[in-house]
Order: C-alpha cells, then sequence, then structure tokens
C-alpha cells in the first residue's frame, strides 16, 4: 500500500479513536449520505474525521473514495453484508483498543496508518533503536528523518532556538528537550494514541497536563505486522540492532 502523499497536516487528527477516520470510507461507499452516517455511528466532530480520512488518503475531499479507502470497504465486505454493517460494528465498543475491539479490521488499520507519512520514519527508528523515550526520539529523528522531526513531532513556535533540529545534529543536548511544550500535543496525545490503538505502539499519549516527555515511551508493539514493520524499514531505511 503506497504512503498517502500531500502536505503533512498533524494538526487533523484532533480525535483519539482510530475508527472515526477508517469509518469515513465505509460512510463514503455506504448508500446513506456520508454527512449524516459519520454523526450518527462515528462522531459528532464529522469534519474533523472527514480532515484526518483525508489525511490518510482514505476519501477526497469531496468523500469520494480512493484506492485506500476502497481497500478497507473491500475488507469489511468479506465480513459484512453492507458498509452500513461494518460502520455500525465500528460504533460498538468504542472505549475499547481498537485491535481488541475490531479484529477483523486491525491488519488493514496497521497498513494504513503505518504507511502515513510522518508515522512511516517514526517506525523504522524504533524498528532498530527502540524502545526509546520521547527526547532520544527527536534525537534519533534528527539524525535519520529531521523533516518528520520539525514537522510532525516538535512545536517550533515554543522552542527557544533557531535550528532545534541542527542543535539535536550535534552534540548538544539542550533543556528545552526536556520541556512538554516543546512537542507537538497533536502528534505526541492524539497521533500516538492511534498509533496504540491499531497496534503499532505500546503506550498511548497524554495530554499536556500529564505530559513528561522524560517518562514518554515510545515502543512498537508486538501485535505489529511483521510484514509491516519489516516493509516499512526497507522503504524508509532504519537502524536494524
Amino acid at each position: 500500500m503506497a504512503a498517502a502523499t500531500g502536505e503533512i497536516r498533524p494538526y487533523h487528527f484532533r480525535l483519539t479513536h482510530p475508527k472515526n477516520y477508517l469509518g469515513v470510507p465505509l460512510a463514503a461507499a455506504a448508500d446513506a449520505p456520508t454527512e449524516i452516517l459519520v454523526p450518527q455511528h462515528l462522531v459528532k466532530m464529522a469534519g474533523e474525521a472527514a480532515f484526518g480520512a483525508q489525511d490518510l488518503g482514505l476519501v477526497t475531499s469531496h468523500n469520494a473514495l480512493t484506492e485506500r479507502g476502497q481497500i478497507i470497504v473491500d475488507e469489511a465486505a468479506t465480513h459484512y453484508s453492507t458498509p452500513e454493517d461494518a460502520l455500525i460494528s465500528l460504533s460498538e465498543n468504542a472505549r475499547s483498543r481498537f485491535i481488541n475491539a475490531n479484529p477483523v479490521f486491525a491488519d488493514v488499520a496497521q497498513a494504513v496508518f503505518a504507511t502515513y507519512h510522518p508515522v512511516e520514519p517514526i517506525i523504522a527508528v524504533l524498528a532498530g533503536r527502540g524502545p526509546l523515550a520521547l527526547p532520544q526520539l527527536a534525537v534519533a529523528l534528527a539524525d535519520a528523518h529531521p523533516e518528520t522531526l520539525s514537522e510532525t513531532l516538535l512545536s517550533l513556535d515554543r522552542i527557544p532556538d533557531e535550528s532545534p533540529v541542527k542543535t539535536l545534529q550535534s552534540s548538544e543536548r539542550p533543556s528545552w528537550l526536556s520541556e512538554t511544550d516543546s512537542y507537538h500535543s497533536l502528534s505526541t496525545y492524539q497521533l500516538k494514541s492511534l498509533l496504540c490503538h491499531v497496534g503499532i505502539l505500546t503506550t498511548p499519549g497524554a495530554d499536556s497536563t500529564h505530559h513528561d516527555p522524560s517518562t514518554d515511551i515510545w515502543a512498537l508493539s508486538p501485535h505489529l505486522s511483521t510484514a509491516v514493520r519489516d516493509r516499512i524499514v526497507d522503504d524508509v531505511g532504519g537502524d536494524r540492532q
């Protein structure tokens, strides 16, 4: 499955449960209007669900199915009579971890999120160097994938450093590296929680009130498909232990 293309916009992940994004292509494929099905079965914040599904490459801005979105619909068709039946199933046990509540969608959910552009380098680094505390992950990404660090993890407007990535590429370990405000909360909370839900990471994210970078461990989950992991490492590159 190809990685989603386009601008990296992690701010579109304002919801922490993957059903809210993975269900959008099912709603688009159903007979009833998408704008009715999403708030009825997924989440009242239908616009946020749509934006996230677009960023993942599952639907277009007009809620038309993409090739990636069609894969979810095809997977649903092997287990449910209609896309809406699959959508209703996704809405059940919404408080449970996604891979536990929806095992039939586990593989496709991992493939979708693992090949989302900002996630691929994180998986590649963790495959070889993890588990890592968030500051350690930041340093590793500064060396291997600096764009992912600056565009996805760091909150650049909060860091008192004109060139934070270059600083981390040097031998310095600045004090801001351990400060919560230095990191983008939509990545360390929402995105990390999504990756935990689908079995890519071991633990969910914490909101800024409870977030401590030094204890925020990023580690690949044993539930992550070996095939997905190896494909990411081969495509993106990473340090193998």
